[in-house]
């Protein structure tokens, strides 16, 4: 159900205004969403039923360095808290942000460690000490897997490949 909830709240729609909570890939009725991240600080909105558009802008980056764009001609949109309000669009409007994509580090003592956790953005990318560490392997029959190894996502350019999209005909209420 957690996963669900995250799909879930990736974009919400009231009364032909979109919400774009999180950052992530997402097909839906209204707007469709492609992500870079973590490997470039870049979104790609399109519209296809909403007259307003709200698009959160994540806490590791400022929303004064973004940079918007609707239909290819930059824009400065206003802010809401966290949010910028992209008002008076029609079918087929392309939204793009362009940001800062800092990688960062932090120490972290998780279960009695003393661990550097890497980050790209809010992704984790990779934790050292590195993956002969017993804290950071997963044991699954008898084999192990280490975890946060993740040195693809520290490349700069997102890989791209082609899906077929599906949108359900109906979501599940929220419990």
């Amino acid at each position: 159900m957690g996963l669900y909830y995250a799909w879930h709240g990736i974009t919400r729609l009231d009364d032909r205004v979109a919400t774009v909570n999180l950052l992530l890939n997402r097909v839906s009725p209204w707007v469709d969403i492609r992500s870079y991240l973590p490997y470039e600080g870049r979104v790609e909105l399109e519209n296809k039923s909403v007259q307003t558009m709200l698009v959160r802008i994540p806490r590791w980056t400022e929303a004064s360095e973004v940079v918007a764009s609707v239909g290819g001609r930059r824009t400065v949109p206003p802010r809401a808290g966290r949010y910028l309000v992209f008002d008076g669009l029609g079918k087929g409007d392309r939204i793009r942000l362009d940001f800062p994509n800092p990688g960062f580090t932090l120490q972290q003592t998780i279960a009695g460690r003393a661990l550097k956790v890497s980050f790209r953005g809010s992704t984790v990318v990779g934790i050292e000490p590195g993956e002969d560490d017993p804290a950071l392997l997963q044991w699954t029959r008898g084999n192990a897997i280490p975890l946060y190894q993740r040195a693809d996502f520290k490349k700069t350019s997102a890989p791209v490949r082609s899906a077929r999209l599906f949108i359900p005909e109906r979501t599940l209420p929220l419990q």
